[in-house]
């Protein structure tokens, strides 16, 4: 399997280790969930600038979830 398909695996380990739910992650990248699916479940690799977008994305949805005191 080489390369292809790694970014699904960590895409899940992150979103399963930050407690991120696919739909979350769809809505802040601004795409479908089924394409978010399609990362997740490694059934399509997303692009380069898709990445820089997702890492983004995520960043802020991590950020957002530290509880405030």
């Amino acid at each position: 399997m080489g390369c292809m398909r790694k970014a699904g695996r960590v895409l899940r380990d992150v979103l399963n280790t930050y407690g991120i739910s696919q739909n979350k992650l769809a809505i802040a990248m601004g795409v479908g969930s089924s394409v978010v699916y399609r990362w997740f479940n490694e059934l399509i690799d997303p692009t380069g600038d898709t990445l820089v977008k997702m890492v983004v994305a995520l960043k802020l949805l991590d950020i957002q979830q530290i509880p405030i005191e």
